[in-house]
């Protein structure tokens, strides 16, 4: 049983000391149950905020709880994901196809990583920061 989230961080440029991009992983399970789940793509703001480096934003995110005062189900509700600008979720998208509940982070992952440059591009123009150009 895992009472704690545990994180993988997973930068996107090797070799780099602070990539322009990442990808968070939590999952939580109990007696081998997915129970919840976060993953989100996130923005290097320390080119923009240089005195609070490292400083990360959320740009996109999927999540499931089976809590519902703590998030949503997705085995009830389906996956959507929350888009951010400046720290505030401003739009959810839906209409992502059903996914079992055990191969939904590595499905979230999958699409965040295949979806990356067009979410962070529109996350610079959403917080109106300078467009970086990004390894397809």
């Amino acid at each position: 049983m895992s009472d704690e989230l545990w994180t993988v961080w997973e930068d996107w440029e090797a070799g780099y000391p602070e990539p322009p991009s990442r990808i968070q992983m939590r999952i939580k399970t109990s007696d081998g149950l997915l129970t919840e789940f976060c993953v989100q793509l996130e923005y290097n703001m320390t080119s923009t905020v240089p005195e609070r480096s490292p400083f990360w934003m959320q740009v996109a995110r999927f999540d499931h709880n089976v809590a519902l005062y703590r998030g949503h189900d997705v085995r009830h509700e389906g996956l959507h994901m929350d888009i951010y600008g400046n720290g505030e979720k401003v739009d959810v998208l839906h209409d992502f196809p059903e996914v079992p509940l055990e191969e939904a982070p590595k499905w979230c992952r999958g699409f965040l990583e295949a979806k990356r440059e067009q979410l962070l591009q529109n996350f610079e123009q959403r917080i109106g920061a300078p467009r970086r150009v990004y390894d397809s």
